[in-house]
């Protein structure tokens, strides 16, 4: 019969027989290394959440808003009532907890299991005797030695699969920062032939105002070499007094 000594349970039975901290966090490591919990980080989390706060002696704070916060991840909004993630993993950890004491565990001195309608860790330490022992009967035959290649391989590729995965999500990171990396420099690219086009314009624009056949102003008029140019009141004046002065000399016109 499995005996109860539940770290801060009140039990009377004397402390050696208790369950120590350090013997619990033992069995705790050996559990989360173990193929039901080592591949599933909400179970082990859960586990190791619940167990470290029993052996702190806080066993009280282990509610559903506290667990999915501070073990699962959930946000401080979290609402036990409209999200049954707790209930959902609590359940999950009941069954690899069953397995992994019906496997590789069967022989562990030291249970922890997690009472239905609880989230309380119990911890039970079992005698010798008390273990449980392999029996062969022919409705439940050993596993054979190819259904444990099977399950070795099946093990195999679920950790391939994973750490595919994984090197799949840092290949699509690296793929969209090289994405932005690259519209940033045809940004870049576009707005250079922008401003050399506009400067292109201001050169074509001064190349016709300064051109040899173009005036210096908007609004003065081109050169014409033979081109006579109007005179203005001053030379008017000097030229008549030139013709005035030419006429005295020639003299009177003979009839």
């Amino acid at each position: 019969m499995v005996r109860n000594f539940g770290v801060g349970s009140g039990d009377e039975r004397s402390d050696q027989e208790r369950p120590q901290a350090d013997e619990v966090r033992r069995v705790l490591s050996r559990i989360v290394k173990s193929r039901p919990f080592r591949d599933a980080y909400r179970l082990t989390s859960f586990l190791s959440f619940i167990v470290e706060t029993t052996l702190a002696g806080n066993g009280d704070r282990l509610k559903a808003y506290t667990i999915a916060v501070e073990a699962l991840g959930r946000g401080t909004d979290f609402d036990p009532q409209a999200d049954p993630i707790v209930r959902v993993e609590a359940g999950r950890m009941r069954q690899a907890l069953a397995r992994y004491y019906s496997g590789i565990g069967r022989d562990d001195p030291l249970v922890i299991e997690v009472p239905r309608g609880s989230y309380v860790p119990a911890f039970h330490r079992r005698n010798a005797c008390e273990r449980p022992k392999p029996r062969v009967t022919a409705s439940h035959p050993p596993q054979s030695r190819s259904e444990q290649n099977r399950s070795a391989e099946i093990a195999s590729r679920r950790r391939e699969l994973s750490e595919s995965i994984a090197r799949f999500r840092e290949l699509a990171k690296a793929h969209r920062q090289q994405v932005a990396a690259m519209a940033a420099a045809v940004g870049e690219a576009r707005q250079t032939l922008i401003d050399s086009r506009a400067l292109l314009q201001v050169c074509t624009a001064w190349d016709l105002a300064c051109g040899s056949d173009r005036p210096l102003l908007p609004t003065a008029q081109p050169y014409q070499p033979n081109e006579s140019r109007p005179a203005d009141g001053r030379e008017a004046q000097t030229k008549q007094a030139q013709g005035k002065a030419a006429a005295r000399i020639r003299g009177p016109r003979p009839n």
